[in-house]
This record gives structure tokens, sequence and C-alpha cells, in this order.
């Protein structure tokens, strides 16, 4: 008998080990595919209609914590409180953040919005949170739609939940109350007293997050409950139902984590001797130990922080079948890379405040890229309950939204560490579901987009050569396309309306119009395929009928400036005036100019630009077409596009091959703007403007040397922030809804972020976020009085 029990427990450990060493293959097979975390930081919760909505999104790799730079292409959308899309675009990543804004106008309904955030990459992974989405709330001031209160009812929703979801009879139990108000709000403060059968055994004050923790060694045949008092109504709760058998994992989070798994008499009988295997992972890495119960009653562990993740630690025990059976999420504050802000420098400098912000210990960084909203510091538009530490590091693993998770990552202390660890003990079993883990790890059906990608489809019997023209992120460029066969581009990053321009080359040398067939990848916004959502505003009460009546100074408005009439007595020349117009510098071609430069290449290449007639392109052989080559020897764009734009007589020239060999012969002036300063984001590379004399004969109509084509899916241009102007920046409604500032693309240096905003005579709050050396992160929040 002894003999068979032995062959017994061998053949059981052998099935057990095979079994836990499945659970480490299903684990790698789910943590294959990286993930890619998505953040956006916006700059208010609350907009008034009239005002943009500024965001900036940060998109970080899960398993190397670096901003990722897979990704070029990320996908906005906002909805209504339907699920209505309203607003979708596209903007471009670059290293992993990127920046844009969506109006809002009188079409817009007063209430709440969602904006989401997301990559065609995040599709792999639908039972998870790996996107970004933030509830927004928008006023029109037009309706009095909004103008209700919303208020809690009577009735709270309050919780038992003990420590790894079981109430086990005769073993010290760890168990947390929660507590919130019917709109999802923590109630604090309340006070809950604690019974066994009739007799009160305890008594408890939650703290203002709605949370409190105790321990209670329960009996099988005791009923256990808790009596509070709410809105002058007495309530009753139960205690879990308590298990006669079980296991259960307590922990003990100070200086060590100290780990128990304890069970009853009446349970070691049972399990003694049978193997468990207690695993750690943080949906990337997984490390696992192995033990079993022997005479003991309860298994114990020491973990030095240094053992454990950085960040979240999702601590389960597995029993001899492979079963998950308790479960236990561990917050470690060690090791995280956060970068944090020393103090502030205030400089007033004329009409303007400089500040600065010095990072302690960081004096240069290869990478930095960070946002700030500068608000009145007595803001009520502020109410985000994310930032970009709790975004990344917290909110992906806990199931449900969490009030003020941003609360855990401001000012960390000691304090603050047990908070968050008692969170997370009310939290139970994380987003990761282990029959997910084994049956249905995410595939990748989806892949990483950089940029669009496009296929020219050739129906000639010959082969043919074409000319690619430059758009603002592409230089131009010549390929050749064999009969009826094609060619696929990638990595085209075209933006706002630009579209695909490509010439033939014909017979006489010439370019044509094309007659291929172009098709585009992507060509629309994929929908957001997920289950998952994490709410980081919660409901509260509406605003009042105040904001109806100190309505926004409309953003159309904002533009036109009063003339200004000035009276001189001076009489100014005819170019003197034209050059008071414009920001670029003014050329008239007299007799003396024309005879010094026939033609405009002579001209414009005397003047900083480089330019040459070629044929096929420069360093290659292809011969036979003619193109006119302009370039400034100061690029702006990610792909270093260098040419300047260049308008005859306020028409833009498609097609610069027709200033080949222009004549400067009935040219008046030329207008030369170096620095396109004025004149828009595709202005980098400068702009150029002729004009001829009207008086004598009308230039050539340009010839069309191109066929055009529609990009469907283009990049949303960032516009350049302004401020609306609201009635008073004095009132009281201003310093609670106005606005200040949005800064969104901040660098470190020299250890400093430095910005500048207008004079304020109120104090103000700077809310900022971003990456510093391409993976430490940042989330501050900076008052200035």
């Amino acid at each position: 008998m002894r003999l068979f029990i032995l062959f017994f427990l061998l053949i059981s450990s052998v099935n057990a080990q095979s079994t836990f060493q499945n659970i480490e293959y299903n684990f790698e097979d789910f943590a294959e595919l990286p993930r890619e975390q998505i953040y956006t930081h916006i700059n208010k919760s609350t907009f008034i209609t009239g005002e943009y909505i500024w965001f900036k999104t940060y998109a970080i790799s899960r398993d190397t914590k670096e901003t990722s730079t897979r990704t070029s292409n990320i996908y906005c959308v906002l909805t209504d409180n339907e699920d209505k899309v309203i607003s979708q675009k596209m903007i471009m990543g670059i290293n992993g953040v990127s920046n844009g804004q969506i109006a809002t106008d009188s079409t817009f309904k007063s209430g709440d919005y969602t904006l989401k955030t997301y990559t065609n990459w995040t599709n792999n992974f639908k039972d998870e949170y790996v996107h970004y989405q933030a509830k927004i709330k928008i006023i029109n001031p037009l309706e009095k739609s909004f103008d209700k209160s919303l208020k809690s009812n009577k009735t709270i929703d309050l919780q038992l939940l003990p420590e790894s979801g079981h109430f086990l009879a005769n073993v010290n139990n760890k168990v947390g109350i929660i507590a919130k108000d019917s709109l999802g709000r923590a109630v604090s403060d309340l006070r809950v007293r604690l019974f066994k059968n009739e007799t009160q055994i305890s008594e408890i004050t939650l703290n203002d997050k709605g949370i409190n923790i105790f321990e209670v060694t329960p009996d099988k045949s005791s009923n256990y409950s808790a009596k509070y008092s709410y809105g002058g109504t007495d309530f009753i709760v139960g205690f879990p139902e308590t298990d006669f058998q079980g296991v259960l994992l307590h922990f003990d989070n100070k200086e060590e984590l100290k780990v128990e798994i304890k069970t009853n008499p009446n349970t070691l009988s049972i399990i003694k001797r049978q193997p468990f295997k207690l695993t750690i992972h943080n949906s990337v890495d997984l490390i696992s130990y192995e033990f079993n119960f022997q005479d003991n009653l309860n298994q114990q562990f020491k973990l030095s922080k240094a053992d454990l993740f950085s960040g979240i630690n999702i601590i389960t025990l597995f029993d001899s079948q492979g079963k998950a059976i308790a479960e236990r999420m561990i917050f470690n504050y060690d090791g995280l890379d956060i970068s944090t802000i020393e103090n502030k420098i205030i400089n007033k400098k004329n009409d303007s405040i400089e500040i600065k912000l010095p990072f302690k210990k960081l004096i240069n960084t290869d990478f930095s890229s960070l946002s700030a909203s500068v608000l009145p510091s007595e803001t009520k538009s502020y109410n985000h309950h994310e930032n970009l530490l709790s975004s990344i590091l917290l909110s992906p693993y806990i199931r449900g939204a969490i009030e003020n998770a941003n609360y855990y990552f401001n000012d960390i202390s000691k304090e603050k560490k047990i908070e968050l660890d008692n969170l997370l003990l009310t939290q139970g079993w994380s987003r990761y579901d282990w029959q997910t883990i084994f049956n249905n790890p995410p595939e990748m059906t989806e892949e990483f987009e950089y940029g669009i990608n496009y296929r020219l489809s050739s129906n000639s019997d010959k082969n043919e050569t074409f000319l690619i023209y430059p758009n603002f992120n592409t230089k131009s460029e010549i390929l050749e396309i064999p009969p009826n066969q094609f060619v696929e581009k990638v990595g085209f990053f075209p933006i706002n309306d630009e579209k695909l321009r490509i010439g033939k080359r014909e017979k006489n040398s010439l370019i044509g119009k094309s007659n291929l067939v172009v098709d585009f990848y992507p060509n629309r916004i994929p929908e957001l395929n997920s289950t998952e959502e994490s709410i980081s505003t919660f409901n509260s009460n509406q605003l009042t009928n105040q904001i109806a009546y100190e309505p926004l100074t409309s953003l159309d408005n904002l533009q036109k400036l009063d003339e200004v009439k000035i009276v001189k007595t001076k009489e100014y020349t005819r170019i003197e005036k034209l050059q008071n117009k414009t920001l670029g510098k003014i050329f008239d071609f007299d007799e003396d100019m024309k005879r010094s430069y026939r033609t405009f290449a002579q001209f414009i290449s005397s003047h900083g630009y480089y330019v040459e007639n070629i044929k096929g392109v420069r360093g290659e052989n292809t011969p036979g077409i003619t193109t006119f080559i302009i370039e400034t020897r100061n690029p702006v764009s990610i792909n270093g596009t260098k040419e300047p734009r260049i308008f005859l007589n306020g028409a833009y020239l498609v097609d610069y091959n027709f200033l080949n060999e222009f004549s400067m012969r009935d040219v008046d002036y030329v207008e030369v703007n170096k620095g396109g300063i004025g004149e828009g984001i595709r202005a980098g590379a400068g702009v150029i403007r002729i004009y001829t004399d009207t008086n004598k004969k009308p230039p050539l109509t340009p010839k069309i040397s191109f066929s055009e084509y529609n990009i469907p899916l283009s990049y949303n241009q960032p516009k350049q922030y302004y401020a609306p102007k609201f009635k008073s920046n004095q009132s009281q409604f201003f310093k609670e809804y106005g606005v200040i500032d949005w800064q969104p693309n901040l660098k470190v240096k020299n250890g400093f972020i430095t910005f500048k905003i207008p004079t304020q005579n109120y104090p103000i709050k700077i809310f900022i976020e971003g990456v510093v050396k391409t993976k430490s992160l940042v989330s501050e929040i900076i008052e200035i009085n």
C-alpha cells in the first residue's frame, strides 16, 4: 500500500511538472507579440464650443519601455455618448510621439465625448487595453441642456473583497472594503462597523479613496456583516461566503515582499505533498516558484524588490492541475525610470514670463519630447484621471476604471505606496485572464504601419519610364515599370489634401500624363477592435448656466484684425509698398536686372537656391526626361524635402518643368521668402512668387505634364497653437475654464525645458507629460504663484 502511494505521488509529480511547463510555454506564446501602449495628453477635459481640443500622443513599447519607432500612423477618433463618430483623423508619429488638434464648433451638442487613440497594431489585442481613450466634456453655450446637476442617489455600492479572492475559514484573512456612489465616485470617510453574528468586532473608516483594509479569522458556523449609514439610511452588507476548504495568498508589501500561501487543517490533509506553482508576470516576462505543503499550514517566500519587476507584478497561484486558484497584484515602485523636476526658475521678460524647469540629474539627452498644458490654478477643466505614468504602468493591468489613478504617481510618498497596495487588494484578478492566456493568445492579423504604401500598376505591353513628382515629405523619383507589371512604394507621408503626381516619358522625351492604376494602403481609418476600455474621467456635477452667458469669442473672428490706417508724410515707392506687405524680399526687375539675369534659373541660383536642368536622376543614367530641379540647402521635413513652393501670378506651379529656360523678360518683380515665414508648414523650404508685367503679353500657360491621383487617407497636419480669447481673463469663469497656453513639443536642453507664456497676474498650473532619454517617463504638476 505504501509503495502504491509513493508511485501515485511520483506520477502526480511528473504530471504536475508537465502541466507547469505548459503554463510557461503558453505564457511565452501569449507574450510573443510586443505591446505598443498608447497614452494621449489632452490639454483639458472640459471644452467650450469654438475651442480646439489639443492633444499629444505617446506610443511606448511595453517590452523595452522605450518610445515606439515601429508605427507612424496614429488614429484619433472622437465619438459622442452614443459612440457615433464625430471626427476622425490620422496623425504622424515620429519616434513614438505625435500631436494634433480637433476643432469644435456650434454643431457640437453639449455632453460627454470620448477621444480614442490607437494604431493598427493595437488591433491585434482585442482583449487588452493597449489603446487609449478618455472622456471629455463639451459645452455648447447656445444650449441649456447641460444646465442640469447630476447628483448621486442615496445608495452606494460597498463591497468586501478578500485578498486573492478567497474568504477561508479558520485562517487570518485580509479583507478590503471599497465604496462608490451611484456616479462611480469614491465615498470618503464612511464609517463601517463589522459584526460577527450580532456582536460588533471592529469599526473602520474609509479613506478619501473610499478604501480601507481589515483582518479577521472567520469560522464556518458564524455570520459576518458590515453596517453603515449613508444619506440618513442604515445599510447591511454580508461578508463573502466562508470557504470550508481552500488556499489563499497573503502579502506584506513593505521594504521587501513577504508572500504567504495559507491553508487550514480541513484542506491540508487533501493537498499535502501536492505540488503548487507561484508565478509572477507583468504581461511581458514571467518568473515562477514551485513548492508543496508538508506538515505546515503555510508556505512563505521573501522577495526583495530587486527580485520583482518594476511596476506591476501579477502573482498567481496554480494547483497541481495547472488551474489558477488565487491571484493578487503588487506594484513595485523600485527601479522605475521616472524623471522629476527639481524646482522652477521664473523670469519676467517684457510682456511674457520665461519658465525654466530643471530635471534632476539630467543634463543632456539624445531624445526628449514633452507636452505642457498651462491653465489658471483654479481650473475645473482639467479632470483627467490618468497621466502618462498611470496609463503606462497601472491601468492596462486593472479591470475597469480607477478614479484618480494619476494620484499614485504625483509626489510619490510612502503613504501613497500603501494606498496603492490597498487599492490593488480590492481589484482582485488582473485584466489578464488565464483562460485567454492558455487558449486564445493574440494572433498577428494586423501589421505595424509606417507611412502610406501604394502600388503602381501598368496596363501597357511596353516598358515605360515615369516621373513621380515631389511632395512635402518626399523627393522626386524616376522609375521604370516592365510591361503589365507593378511597382510597390512604401513609406509615403502625404499631408492634408496633397495629391500624388505622376508623369510618363513621351516619345519626344517630354513628360505627359501617366496611365497607371494606383492603389493605396491604408486607405481608410480602421475601427478600434477592442472589448476593453478605461475611462479617464468620471461623471460629476454638470456645469451651471453661468457658462452659457459668458461665451467664448468666435475663433474665426480671432484671426481677423482691425484695419489700421497709418498716415505718413513720406511718399512710398511702389517697391517699398510691396516690401511692406510681405516678410520676403522684393526684387524689382528693371532693365538692369533683366540684363543680369536672362532666365529664372540664373536669377534664383544667385539668391540661395541650387538649380539644375537634368536628364534622368542625378547619379543615374536614365536618359530622356528633362527635369527642372530647385532646392534649398535647409530641409525641414522628416524625409528632407528641399523644394520651395513657387507661384506664378498667385497660382501655385504644380509642375516646375515649366520653369526650364523661363525668360525673365516680362517679369515685373519677384518675392523671395527663404524661410517661408508666415506661409505655413509646407513652406519650410521657402516660397518664391513671380509676378509678370500686366502691361505686356501674358505669360505662357504652364502645361500640365502629369496625372494627379487622390490620396484617400493622409496625415492631418498639426496647427500652430493659439489661445482662444475669452470675454475677460480676470473673471471667475476664465479662472475655472479658461486656457493660457499649450506647448506640445518641448525638448530638454542643458538639463532644462524652457518656454514662455504671456504675463499673468494670477497663479497658474502647468501639467507636464513626456519622455526623456527614450524611456524615462515624466508626469509633473507645477504650480506658479
